[in-house]
């Protein structure tokens, strides 16, 4: 008999409207809570998603290809002159040894991501020392007899 009465107090007759209680206000919040705690969790699964799709794009490399194509080319320059006899073995060997520092200080500039003016104009002067170098040890008075024939030709 109660429950009935409790029903009776809820709905008022007078323009089908239903009278606002605390327990209509009760379940409105409730409601009202869910909703936006449904749109912070996919809220949040969308941002988790495109999060970790954003970090397995790998970063590409600064782009330096005059400075990675003129030291291919002087390695090349090296060891066609190690195989035509105008380079000792030990030249060729201190020539390579210079070879891999460039290498490594270009791997170093690349390392943070960018290439700074700075960085290029250092990697310049020093392909620019090392293919001096190259052009002077190929045309002293040292050689030794080709191994095999040039590398290229």
């Amino acid at each position: 008999m109660r429950s009935a009465g409790r029903e009776l107090r809820r709905y008022s007759s007078t323009a089908g409207a239903i009278k606002p209680t605390a327990r209509n206000n009760t379940l409105n919040r409730q409601k009202d809570i869910a909703m936006k705690l449904n749109t912070l969790i996919a809220a949040l699964a969308i941002a988790g998603i495109s999060g970790a799709v954003l970090a397995q794009t790998p970063t590409p490399t600064p782009a330096t290809p005059v400075i990675d194509k003129r030291a291919a080319n002087q390695e090349k320059r090296i060891a066609n002159g190690e195989a035509s006899g105008q380079l000792t073995s030990k030249e060729a060997a201190n020539l390579e040894k210079r070879e891999t520092k460039l290498n490594n200080d270009i791997a170093k500039a690349k390392a943070d991501g960018t290439v700074t003016s700075k960085e290029k104009a250092k990697l310049t002067r020093e392909e620019n020392k090392d293919s001096r170098k190259i052009h002077r040890k190929k045309h002293n008075a040292k050689t030794q007899a080709p191994a095999t024939p040039p590398v290229g030709k």
